[in-house]
């Protein structure tokens, strides 16, 4: 009986979502019989550096947003950003040679633009017959992601894979192969229901449950938005906030009444189905997984850059509200509550219609299907 195929994951520690995506894509690579191998891009940084880039990276988006801002633009439509791009990736690629020649992956998948880098540039200098495959992890698609050596993107929706085409037109020798399936989100999204997922956490039937998520670091203002709230809802209301590793932000929260605090918890996709009204960051991943469990989605204030590429997304097809303070916060929460029950329920199956709760298993099963059809062998059934 053949080896299972070598399947190496890559992804970079430059917010949560690219790591979870490629946590959840290793789970399902394995459960469908590949043998999985993950590596972080920064592992093959000094470890000076790769602090430095991390202070840096948060310093930046914390104190001076616009010059975030700038960088990502400048990245998505200056040339010369490309020439850096290069010196990068081929730093790192020599950085990672040792560790790739001793792995020997039939096939990679990188969940980060950095990560997509280092491969190709691997892949087109020692190891022309690598397999990359691309996986987006936001709703828009900036032009750091196109290489050359890439055999195949996946993407959130049929409106990026259109947006990659174009980019792939205009920058690279020829367009490679483009797969919507939608970001990939843990598999817990497709088995638990709302009532079931309020049961656990006692949330009678008629209260309305409000959920406060600021990604792995805790980022929104949400004793601000708790105050505005409380002062407006005295009752029948639950106010649940998950602040990541943000424990001075949990530790001001937890003297509120009423107020249910986590930390970084793994319940949060169970508090996500279980709620009616999500206010949230916009990051890829969170949104992916906003949709899946199906609340009405409140984007709050996006940071530059892809947040408000993936906000612009949600807006422009009625997937979501942006608020700006939380006055706004409030005022969307009031009018949501004020919904006949017939718009409330087309609002969540327009939601419904999008999500792509299955991404993770789609997109392994087709890489799967891929390598079973170039090798000749008859493939295997995974449950």
């Amino acid at each position: 009986m053949p080896a299972p195929l070598k399947m190496l994951i890559m992804a970079a520690p430059l917010g949560t979502g690219h790591k979870m995506a490629a946590a959840t894509l290793a789970r399902e690579a394995a459960r469908q019989g590949f043998t999985v191998v993950t590596a972080d891009v920064f592992s093959f940084l000094p470890a000076w550096l790769g602090r430095l880039i991390l202070t840096g990276y948060g310093l930046l988006l914390d104190w001076w947003p616009d010059g975030y801002a700038w960088l990502y633009g400048w990245g998505n439509s200056h040339t010369g950003s490309l020439r850096l791009r290069s010196l990068i990736n081929h730093f790192l690629a020599r950085r990672a040679r040792a560790f790739l020649r001793q792995e020997q992956p039939q096939v990679v998948v990188v969940t980060h633009a950095t990560a997509a880098g280092i491969l190709t540039a691997y892949k087109n200098s020692f190891a022309p017959h690598l397999y990359v495959a691309g996986v987006v992890t936001d709703f828009v698609v900036h032009r750091w992601w196109l290489y050359p050596g890439i055999d195949v993107y996946f993407t959130a929706t049929g409106v990026a894979s259109v947006q990659l085409q174009q980019l792939a037109a205009q920058t690279l020798p020829g367009v490679p192969e483009i797969v919507t399936t939608g970001i990939p989100i843990r598999r817990h999204f497709s088995r638990l229901t709302y009532l079931h997922a309020r049961e656990q956490f006692h949330w009678e039937a008629g209260t309305l449950v409000c959920l406060l998520v600021g990604g792995g670091a805790g980022l929104l203002p949400m004793e601000a938005i708790v105050e505005k709230i409380r002062a407006a809802y005295p009752k029948r209301l639950q106010l649940v906030a998950v602040t990541g590793t943000n424990t001075g932000l949990a530790a001001a929260l937890s003297k509120y009444p009423g107020v249910t605090v986590y930390g970084y918890t793994e319940q949060l996709p169970d508090l996500l189905i279980g709620a009616d009204v999500v206010v949230t960051k916009a990051g890829g991943l969170t949104l992916a997984e906003a949709l899946a469990a199906g609340p009405e989605i409140i984007i709050y204030r996006p940071l530059p850059g892809q947040e408000q590429g993936n906000t612009a997304y949600f807006i422009g097809q009625g997937l979501a509200s942006l608020a700006r303070t939380p006055e706004e916060v409030l005022h969307l929460l009031q009018n949501y509550q004020r919904l006949p029950e017939s718009e409330r329920a087309a609002r969540l199956h327009k939601r419904q219609d999008v999500a792509e709760p299955l991404a993770a298993q789609n997109l392994i099963r087709w890489l799967r299907e891929k390598f079973t059809a170039a090798t000749g062998k008859q493939g295997e059934k995974f449950l």
